[in-house]
């Protein structure tokens, strides 16, 4: 079956697909830990208007299932008590692939798919529980993360993945890593003296390398970079594939080296450059080097190895925050934004009673979009 996410609050992506979907062949799957996120329901009234009024009420609900741990509020939505799926209160939402909110998976890629992921996952757990500090890839990961951030003061990492399958994971990295450590007090709520979380960003392979590494190279900010990249394709060509890798080690090998004055010179020369454009070019193609990379190379991109891997993340940023001493499984600063989007829409409203300058430095944008909007 295709699989569809609506995350967004925005509308644009659900009247789209509701003009391209059949109600009689649709299934809606709520997934909300707490049943209260503003972007899940409120999706989630407009397509079960959408299927009742094709279906009628009975037929709807047969095609309707969450993913909570408020059972309770499922219910009273109207999803049936047998096609709510129960997950932990302690599961938090950037760490719940493992748990029924990976039906998708299971939808999309069969039980088997979805068992073998986990089964990588709890590979990756035994290997960091267990394995001495010299050999544990998560505790390294996370101490060298720490290293750049606190002794090196770099202030971002990049994450870029050479292979198109692992286009998502910058984004599911930035989450994971800036949700949970982006934190300024430690447990007991006092004040860090410490920087904490990087900003994350990244793009996929060579895309990459046109976008972003112009600056990795030569631009005022070091910023360490993960590499990953899939030695065994799922394509046959593999004149493709070595030109791809040869990219990703090249670009590694470039940052770590870079390219010196005497090396610039002769690589001018070689190209037939007079002695003044050489040394009028010579400051613009230097390459500093000394810019960290890894690489982490997977045999081949199997369900256990991306389970392996996006453990292997999840452990390193739990290392991070032991050293930090912050809680990285709450998240208080993304509730502020929400409080304050409820009072800032009930201003938006033109009938309602909630003056618009009650809404700081807000005043005259808020004016503008309700004459608009009338």
């Amino acid at each position: 079956p295709a699989i569809h996410f609506l995350s967004s609050v925005d509308a644009f992506e659900r009247e789209r697909l509701l003009s391209e979907l059949n109600p009689a062949t649709t299934v809606l799957v709520l997934v909300s830990k707490s049943f209260t996120t503003s972007e899940v329901l409120a999706h989630g009234h407009r397509m079960l208007a959408w299927m009742q009024q094709a279906l009628g009420e009975e037929a709807t609900r047969q095609r309707l299932l969450a993913v909570t741990s408020a059972p309770q509020k499922a219910l009273a939505f109207g999803v049936p008590e047998e096609q709510v799926l129960a997950m932990g209160e302690w599961t938090g939402g950037r760490f719940s692939i493992w748990s029924p909110v990976g039906l998708t998976v299971g939808i999309s890629a069969g039980a088997d798919v979805f068992e073998r992921f986990c089964a990588g996952g709890a590979a990756m757990d035994e290997h960091f529980r267990d394995a001495d500090a010299a050999d544990n890839l998560p505790l390294i990961h996370g101490l060298l993360s720490v290293w750049h951030r606190n002794v090196c003061a770099y202030a971002a990492r990049g994450l870029i993945p050479y292979d198109s399958r692992l286009r998502g994971l910058p984004g599911w990295l930035q989450q994971l890593q800036m949700e949970s450590n982006g934190k300024s007090v430690n447990r007991d709520g006092a004040t860090l003296k410490l920087e904490t979380s990087p900003v994350v960003f990244g793009d996929c392979g060579t895309d990459a390398q046109h976008a972003l590494f112009q600056a990795f190279h030569q631009g005022t900010q070091v910023v360490p970079l993960d590499f990953i990249g899939v030695i065994r394709p799922a394509h046959k060509d593999s004149d493709a594939q070595q030109e791809l890798l040869s990219h990703l080690l090249a670009q590694a090998t470039a940052l770590a080296f870079g390219r010196n004055e005497d090396e610039t010179r002769a690589m001018m020369q070689a190209e037939g450059k007079t002695a003044e454009q050489i040394e009028f070019l010579l400051p613009h193609r230097l390459m500093p080097g000394e810019r960290p990379s890894s690489i982490l190379m997977l045999d081949e991109l199997t369900p256990e190895n991306l389970g392996m891997l996006l453990a292997f993340y999840e452990h390193s940023i739990f290392v991070e925050s032991v050293i930090w001493q912050i809680n990285a499984f709450d998240q208080w600063g993304v509730e502020l934004g929400k409080v304050l989007a409820g009072q800032i829409q009930s201003a938006m409203n033109a009938d309602s009673d909630k003056s618009s300058q009650e809404i700081a430095n807000l005043q005259g944008l808020l004016l503008h979009i309700r004459q608009l909007s009338s």
